[in-house]
């Protein structure tokens, strides 16, 4: 059998009653209650795996600084992560997650939403000064390892106040919309 490449360490734990992935019944109590929380199953941490692995070797083929906006931690657990985020997010409002972002030409991450993932119950959502997409809605998903759960959103444009601005521990400049800030899902798109 061919190595897939892939490190083969997501094996979530069992919830009572064999839950085997979608909206799981309960979370740990250290993830904030914002909606359902979402169980990525085995697999589908696999697949976001697998393309965090393709993320990262586009991004080293195109040269890009792995320590862009200060960036000083692991590249491919950064790509891992967005990945876990996104793969979340689709699953909890039921959209095709694609994967796109490998080729650095289809930034969105879900259909035309903006995805932003962090593992602190209390996190932002980041927006950079320089990034586009504007007039597309950005979400917030809070989780780790299977577990997640789905903060809201802004628009793009909406993420851009004043008094969010924040240079923190002397890295490039950001908008950190707090959570209370976001709007609810059910997020209407199209």
């Amino acid at each position: 059998m061919a190595e897939s490449g892939l490190r083969g360490r997501h094996e979530p734990p069992r919830t009572p009653g064999g839950d085997q992935g979608g909206v799981a019944p309960g979370a740990p109590d250290d993830v904030p209650m914002l909606s359902q929380a979402i169980r990525l199953t085995p697999l589908e941490m696999a697949i976001a795996e697998f393309v965090a692995h393709q993320r990262l070797q586009a991004a080293l083929q195109a040269r890009a600084d792995p320590h862009k906006y200060g960036f000083d931690g692991d590249a491919f657990e950064a790509h891992y992560q967005g990945c876990l985020g996104e793969m979340a997010f689709a699953k909890g409002r039921n959209l095709y997650w694609s994967g796109a972002g490998v080729d650095f030409h289809n930034e969105q991450d879900v259909g035309k939403i903006q995805v932003r993932v962090t593992s602190h119950k209390d996190g932002h959502l980041i927006h950079r000064p320089n990034e586009g997409h504007l007039d597309d809605p950005w979400v917030l998903v809070i989780g780790r390892e299977e577990i997640y759960r789905l903060a809201g959103w802004l628009y793009g444009r909406d993420c851009r106040r004043d008094e969010w601005l924040r240079t923190p521990n002397g890295r490039p400049s950001a908008y950190f919309v707090p959570q209370d800030a976001l709007h609810p899902l059910p997020l209407r798109v199209g």
